[in-house]
């Protein structure tokens, strides 16, 4: 189940004062960048020395604002920024002297809002498992916040490596590094990129082939369906001019007539509703999904929020349907000439769009062990990313180096009783499944992948494959 929900988190302050404390360490507790003194536990030697050791790299290492923890489970966390840029890190008592970093996935535009992670990584764990049983082997886990929220992927690159050069100052031998959604892109393009710094790499549910594909399949679902649904009671409310974001509208009054969609195809499945999901999705070009309401709903979000940010971080509009030929085995001759005639088209600036390809695309150059997983169906990272990478990688001559595993569709549900208040006519929808989930992994999958990987990279025992033709979903 994918949770649709509004969030905020805080950072945990687990505190206990005790009467045994000196009243200079109850002074330093009360401020919130100190935190030596503000836990439970003294630091055991071994911990004193790894702090040690972080202390004297961190000014060569442009380390700051560095806060120390020692945790219930006698392992240590690290908070600090590098760079300018937060970081976490989580060492285990046991530490095996080796490191796993994960690259988080996209995060909607919020204002000015910079990006953040959780500064402990397993509270809450964004890799759906895979830090938390890494960390259970003895690895140090860890994540950096990226320049900017929305595409973020040079970023992300960047900060998760400068992380790992990090991590091998202050000891670590051998680094692993995972990643989901546009963070399984990342861990992609890092394996790539940095071959000789990363053992093995994971990627979760990414959009592991290019973000010009990603983009232009985006805009597609929100191109046809603005087609189809126009003077309809489904149609998008805003700009419908689809090379930019929608402003001035609210996410709950933008999801208004969505949700109105999906209830009335749920009511009628020959109506208006469940034909504008059919006729919309099945005319995409180059990408095969399911004809359900995520599928439709998710890649909207992202580009209708998000355009403009995308064509910011590349220079200009890179998404170009100028030559795309459109078609739909539901429609009649006439009916795809119609909408071939009369679908917006739009034409790529040239330096953006090449910008996106090179920044954001990966290659066939293969030279580190590579695990992907994806869902069969996957309402915002298409199934067809995983198909090309291979491509890519069989081409160039490193199918030995990539392992793919494919895994069941999840249904995507909105569970949130108290989610907008615009949309509670549609609150029926809540306790209803509503499409291919995007990232739809159990942390038992998660954990088992991660497993195989070291299983791969330590004793190269390879990985079992599965792709979309072995099941039935």
């Amino acid at each position: 189940m994918v949770k649709f929900f509004m969030n905020a988190n805080f950072l945990r302050a687990d505190v206990l004062i005790k009467y045994k404390f000196t009243k200079i360490c109850l002074l330093l507790m009360l401020s919130a960048w100190l935190v030596g003194c503000n836990t439970l536990h003294n630091f055991s030697s071994s911990q004193a020395a790894l702090r040690e050791q972080i202390e004297k790299i961190a000014p060569s290492a442009a380390v700051t604002d560095l806060k120390f923890r020692s945790l219930a489970d006698s392992g240590m966390l690290v908070n600090g920024q590098l760079n300018g840029r937060d970081f976490s890190l989580r060492f285990p008592f046991n530490w095996n002297k080796q490191v796993l970093l994960f690259a988080h996935g996209y995060k909607g535009i919020d204002g000015i809002k910079p990006d953040q992670i959780s500064a402990d990584p397993l509270d809450p764990d964004p890799s759906i498992g895979i830090l938390q049983a890494a960390y259970n082997q003895g690895f140090a886990v860890g994540h950096s916040a990226y320049a900017k929220r929305g595409l973020a992927v040079s970023s992300g690159v960047e900060r998760t490596v400068a992380l790992k050069r990090l991590t091998d100052m202050i000891g670590s031998t051998r680094a692993y590094v995972s990643g989901g959604s546009m963070g399984g892109g990342i861990a992609v393009l890092i394996s790539q990129r940095y071959p000789n710094d990363f053992a093995g790499a994971l990627s979760i549910c990414g959009a592991v082939s290019d973000w010009t594909y990603e983009v232009d399949y985006a805009t597609n679902v929100r191109n046809l369906y603005n087609y189809f649904s126009h003077d309809t009671p489904y149609a998008l409310p805003g700009s419908q001019d689809v090379t930019h974001s929608v402003a001035g509208v609210g996410v709950g009054q933008f999801l208004k007539p969505l949700l109105k969609l999906q209830a009335d195809a749920r009511m009628d499945s020959q109506g208006t509703a469940a034909k504008i999901i059919k006729h919309t999705l099945s005319a995409l070009p180059n990408v095969r999904t399911e004809p359900d309401f995520a599928s439709i709903v998710s890649p909207i979000l992202i580009v209708a929020t998000g355009m403009d940010d995308i064509n910011s971080e590349v220079g200009g509009i890179p998404i170009d349907n100028s030559t795309t030929k459109y078609h739909s085995p539901f429609l009649t001759k006439t009916e795809n000439a119609k909408l071939n005639a009369s679908v917006q088209r739009y034409k790529a600036d040239p330096g953006a769009r090449e910008r996106m390809t090179t920044m954001m695309s990966s290659t066939g150059e293969q030279r580190t062990k590579l695990l992907t997983i994806h869902n069969a169906y996957d309402s915002l990272a298409p199934y067809e990313h995983a198909e090309r990478l291979r491509e890519r990688i069989s081409e160039a001559g490193y199918l030995a180096n990539l392992v793919q595993q494919t895994v069941p569709t999840v249904q995507f549900r909105i569970d949130a009783p108290y989610f907008f208040a615009s949309v509670l006519p549609y609150a029926e929808l809540l306790n209803h499944d509503l499409g291919a989930a995007h990232c739809g992994f159990t942390h038992e999958q998660m954990s088992a992948a991660w497993d195989s990987l070291r299983l791969w990279v330590e004793i190269d025992q390879r990985p079992a494959e599965s792709s979309r033709v072995n099941l039935l979903r």
